[in-house]
């Protein structure tokens, strides 16, 4: 890594040079000399003082002769050149913790390296739990990024750059809970891994950090691809990316993803899917719903979208768009509400985008009561019901349990009152008042009993509710 005129003011620091400095000086030193060179620091005597000159930047080493200054600033250059063998072993040990602390020596501020859930990965040790901030001690104490910083960040930052970009940026919330920040996505093929920042405490940040910050994150972006895939996760550290691999993250971990994003208990989510991926891609369906978690997966865009933020219209508006432009073909899922089987439900998306072809937006409800016929797993049977059904069958409640013998009576009986009584063993008048609760829920679900297509997914998914109640009351006896 070359140098630049402020990376070498901020080592020496301690020597309280007079910079005369502008803010975008470029990083092309190798070394110091006391004749000029090309990319080397000229040192010479200016009377008592000593200055540092490149092109027109330059510093002033007061009461310090040149001779003693070249000693001072080539020391400079030697001790990064070993840092830098440093830096390369510990990548090739993967030794967060290292990296981090070594590159205390040249931003003398704190820094955090966290994954790209918001878990501390990694802090400074140069400064104890409770010194910097209480920001710090949350995250010392936890391991974890407080909320309160995620929603600053989104709140007074711009929401979007802060998981879009991928340059160093610089926030300065308003208050005193929260230190001024450099801070760097770590991201690797359009994949987000985590991010490292660096806190302004104990001198103030200027252009020479953001260039080392840079260097730092190209460190990590090396290595944590590599640490996901040794621990097993070979897409990305990312939460969401493990669902669609089948994997069971604690409850506390999604809790926490849904105050990161903002999204309320009982959320409703839609998946969906776009292929082919790419950047543009990924920037579209973030720039159009920050609120929604959009991530690159195999040739695959992948975006969750809350139904709150991105109702099927608008998803399916968003996603025309998309398709029209670059001539890709997007599909959506059912709404969920619970992310455990967020697999089977990419896998619907997949299936309505494969039917859509290249253009189209292709939406899985209309394929589900096909699916449902085809699919031998329980599972994704589950999934797939009417999500009336599937709502009634989470709730799992006797009341939920009644309205799905009532619905499933009532639809088997061709929506006889009669009927479908006979069918439970019940007065008529108890059945309809139980089939009017039931079907007025239906309504205000947009679920119709009445449309025949409808009416025929509805029996479907009741059924397979029932036997879904009959296998885990049978795992219960065992």
């Amino acid at each position: 890594m070359r140098l630049s005129m402020w990376i070498l003011a901020n080592r020496l620091e301690y020597l309280e040079p007079e910079l005369h400095l502008s803010g975008q000086g470029p990083q092309t030193l190798l070394s110091a000399r006391l004749r000029y060179a090309q990319d080397c620091v000229y040192v010479y005597d200016d009377g008592p003082n000593a200055v540092c000159r490149h092109e027109e930047e330059y510093f002033v080493l007061r009461d310090m002769g040149a001779l003693q200054a070249l000693d001072i600033v080539q020391s400079v250059f030697d001790f990064f050149n070993d840092l830098e063998e440093r830096f390369l072993e510990a990548e090739r040990r993967m030794d967060l913790q290292s990296i981090l602390d070594d590159s205390w020596f040249f931003l003398h501020n704190p820094l955090l390296l966290q994954d790209a859930n918001h878990m501390v990965l990694a802090m400074s040790q140069q400064y104890e739990d409770d010194e910097v901030s209480d920001e710090w001690r949350f995250c010392a104490d936890h391991g974890y990024i407080s909320i309160a910083t995620i929603r600053q960040m989104r709140r007074f930052g711009p929401a979007r750059a802060y998981y879009l970009g991928d340059d160093v940026q610089y926030h300065h919330f308003p208050g005193k809970a929260f230190l001024p920040v450099l801070t760097n996505l770590i991201v690797q093929d359009n994949i987000r891994y985590g991010r490292i920042s660096v806190y302004e405490y104990s001198r103030p940040l200027n252009y020479g950090d953001v260039q080392v910050l840079r260097y730092i994150t190209s460190i990590f972006r090396r290595m944590l691809p590599r640490l996901c895939f040794l621990r097993g996760m070979p897409w990305t550290c990312n939460l969401f990316a493990a669902l669609l691999q089948g994997a069971a993250p604690g409850r506390r971990q999604l809790e926490l993803q849904y105050a990161y994003y903002g999204w309320p208990p009982g959320e409703r989510f839609r998946l969906a899917v776009c292929r082919p991926g790419g950047d543009d891609a990924v920037r579209w369906l973030r720039e159009r719903f920050p609120a929604a978690h959009v991530m690159p997966y195999r040739e695959e865009v992948v975006a969750l979208l809350p139904d709150g933020a991105a109702n099927e219209a608008a998803a399916c508006e968003a996603l025309s768009g998309l398709c029209r432009e670059r001539g890709a073909a997007a599909g959506l899922s059912l709404p969920f509400a619970e992310l455990d089987n967020l697999r089977s439900y990419h896998g619907q998306a997949r299936l309505a985008m494969e039917a859509a072809g290249p253009g189209g937006v292709g939406r899985f409800a209309p394929l589900a009561w096909g699916y449902l016929l085809r699919e031998d797993r329980l599972e994704r049977q589950l999934c797939a019901c009417h999500p009336f059904v599937a709502e009634l069958f989470r709730e799992n409640t006797p009341e939920s349990g009644q309205a799905l013998e009532t619905l499933a009576a009532y639809l088997a009986a061709d929506c006889s009152i009669s009927q479908g009584a006979r069918l439970l063993g019940v007065h008529r008048n108890t059945f309809q008042y139980r089939a009017a609760k039931v079907l007025a829920r239906l309504e205000a679900a947009g679920g119709d009993a009445e449309d025949p297509d409808d009416r025929d997914y509805l029996l479907l998914s009741c059924r397979v509710a029932e036997l879904a109640r009959r296998e885990l009351s049978r795992e219960s006896d065992r």
